[in-house]
């Protein structure tokens, strides 16, 4: 890790999963779309080799749940017949000076998942498990948080929806682990017995 990235991030990685970098942050992992999208990523897909193209077909409708825009939308596409434009056509070079131009939006690009992680933290979205460790879609996603952020494409998750969702997790949480503890402070129930029976009377 460089030296003046362990300065900067550093410290967002040895504190415990509190979210106490704001209380207006995003948790990501509270997205109830996110749940799916970590599966998918963990189970059929290499988040760090999907295109628009390469995408499983279950990513794009949830991802437009999360963000309200698909990979095709933050990523550039370079017209077909660009490979067959001599390279110092016009034209040809009117559309590289499209994709750089695209492509310098997206700081994240070049970003490792840490890196990105703190990135977007510093922005208000939290892409941390429960453990602080980057959640599997980080690279998968960046582009979509960024650019939601920025206000290329998509928008921001909705803050309520996941905090009515965290709300929700805590208050299972909390149900269980009373559940838990009565269980242990119940008495064993008590023997059975069979009928009494009276000596017979002489």
């Amino acid at each position: 890790m460089p030296k003046n990235f362990a300065d900067r991030y550093g410290s967002l990685f040895s504190q415990p999963q509190s979210d106490s970098k704001s209380s207006s942050c995003i948790v990501m992992r509270h997205i109830p779309a996110m749940e799916e999208i970590e599966r998918i990523c963990c189970l059929y897909v290499d988040p760090r080799h999907v295109t628009h193209s390469t995408t499983d077909h279950r990513l794009d409708p949830l991802l437009f749940q999360v963000f309200g825009s698909e990979l095709k939308d933050v990523q550039f596409r370079i017209p077909d017949h660009y490979w067959d434009l001599p390279e110092d056509s016009p034209e040809a070079w009117g559309i590289a000076t499209e994709y750089h131009r695209f492509e310098e939006q997206f700081e994240t690009s070049d970003m490792g998942d840490e890196e990105t992680v703190a990135f977007l933290l510093e922005r208000g979205l939290d892409f941390r498990d429960k453990r602080g460790f980057p959640l599997r879609s980080t690279h998968l996603l960046k582009r979509q948080a960024e650019a939601a952020i920025k206000g290329i494409a998509g928008k921001l998750p909705d803050l309520e929806e996941a905090g009515a969702r965290r709300f929700q997790s805590n208050l299972e949480r909390d149900v269980a682990n009373f559940q838990s503890r009565r269980k242990k402070s119940d008495p064993p129930p008590a023997a059975k017995r069979g009928p009494r029976i009276l000596p017979a009377m002489k």
